[in-house]
Order: structure tokens, then sequence, then C-alpha cells
């Protein structure tokens, strides 16, 4: 096997190779393909850093948040105590959050590079066995490697992504552990330019005004909440940071005061 160079300077040889031969030989596409998958490694972060690079961000997320107490800022209405109590639990939120997030990094990378030799593949074994020199082959470079190019900047917003949802998952863990009742749900959508989903701006005007409830809540259990004409957040089509590069929240609440008079069940 011929020393390493860049993924760009393979495809050159590859795409010139099959322009002037034109597509005759399998063993020539087995040998290009390998070649280029090589070249495809090397042109990109290896796995290893890439997981490395996500368990420091997700530690990074898990310190701001927890250790630095900026999440209480959704849950106003909890108690001192379930403050403190519930750290195992939301070690293993982060546990169960890298472990998904490496299981992306390694699906991703391979996705793309499959992605990359099959344009490459497809094109060189569609060709005539004879030459095809007018061929645009800047183009066909350039189609060829799309996904890889595309690859660094997906790998950038995929660590985004899953601090979001690392911070959607500490979230929903604390105010299970705390007693939360209900939550209103929290958009971005007030900000300039941020590119909102409309059903997330709709669901954060509907919970403003009729938050919504939580199931099994110790509230629900005792026959304390009113839920005529109310929603419980486990009917909603999906959960704030579910979808992908979803930034939105819950604000929790804990206490019945904290609830519009309609929601809370008057006494007999």
């Amino acid at each position: 096997m011929p020393n390493a160079v860049s993924f760009d300077e393979v495809l050159t040889e590859a795409v010139n190779f099959f322009v002037t031969r034109g597509f005759d030989d399998p063993d020539s596409l087995t040998y290009w393909s390998k070649r280029l998958e090589i070249a495809a490694r090397k042109e990109l972060m290896s796995t290893t850093a890439l997981r490395r690079n996500m368990k420091d961000a997700l530690a990074a997320e898990y310190r701001r948040q927890i250790e630095k107490g900026l999440i209480l800022s959704y849950h106003a209405g909890i108690s001192k105590q379930a403050r403190v109590t519930r750290r195992a639990d939301l070690r293993l939120v982060l546990a169960k959050r890298l472990s998904a997030a490496n299981a992306l990094v390694t699906l991703n990378r391979e996705e793309d590079i499959a992605a990359t030799l099959r344009k490459f593949t497809g094109w060189a074994s569609s060709l005539p066995s004879s030459s095809s020199l007018n061929a645009n082959r800047s183009e066909i470079r350039h189609d060829i490697k799309r996904a890889l190019v595309s690859a660094k900047h997906r790998e950038s917003n995929l660590v985004i992504d899953q601090r979001h949802k690392l911070h959607a998952g500490l979230n929903a863990a604390i105010a299970q552990g705390g007693g939360a009742i209900g939550a209103i749900w929290v958009s971005h959508h007030t900000i300039a330019n941020y590119d909102y989903r409309e059903i997330h701006r709709e669901l954060a005007l509907e919970s403003q005004h009729t938050p919504y409830l939580i199931r099994n809540s110790w509230a629900h259990k005792q026959g304390l909440l009113n839920a005529t004409g109310a929603k419980f957040t486990d009917q909603l089509e999906h959960q704030p940071g579910q979808l992908p590069h979803c930034k939105c929240q819950f604000q929790y609440l804990y206490t019945l005061n904290d609830l519009p008079s309609k929601l809370v069940r008057k006494a007999a």
C-alpha cells in the first residue's frame, strides 16, 4: 500500500485513474476504495479524540449546571434538601448521555465514510470501459467528498446538541426527585434571528397560560389537581431537548400556589 497522503490527493489520483482508463476491472475499484477509506479516516479526527472531546464537553456542562447551580433557575420552588439528594441520579444521567453520545459519534463517522465510498463506487462503476476525458473532474471530486466535508461541521453540532440533551435530562431528573407538579415550556422564540420551531413557540405560549401538569406527582396522587382542560407533560408529542438541536427546557413548578387557580381542585 502506498505511503499515506491526504484524502484530496488520493481522490484526485482515483478520479484521474478512472477518467483515463474507464471501468473494466473490479479489482481496481476495490484498490482505490480501500485507499480512499484509509485517507478518509486520517482526514477526520479519530473517534478516540472525538469521544474525549465529547466527554470533556459533557463533563463541563454537568459542572456548569449542577456544581455551579445554574440549572436551579429552572427549579425555583424546589426544597434545599431535594437539591442535594439527587447527585447519584444526576451522575447516572451524565453517564447515560455520554454512552449515547459516544454511540452516535461512531455511527456518524462510519456513515460519513460509507457515504463517501458509495459516491465514489457509484460513479466509477458507472463509467464505460473506455476513457471519459471530457468529464468534469473538479465537479466529480466535489460531489464525492461532500459527506466528508460536512462531517466536521456535523461533529461540532453533535457536541452542542448532546450538551442540550444532557441539560434537559438533568432538568427532568431534578424535577422528578424534587416533587415537581407542573411545568412551563421555555422556548427561545423571542431571541432575534433564532431559528425556533413553530410548534415549540406554541407550546411555550400555551403553557404560560395553562402550565402542563405532571402525572402521578404528589399533588396528582392526592387529588389536588383539576386536570379538566389541561394537559400532562406525557401527553406532549415530545419533550424539551428531544428533537435535534432543540434548546428548549421546562420551567418546573413545585407548589399549588405556583399553578393557576383553575388547575387546583377546590376543597369540598
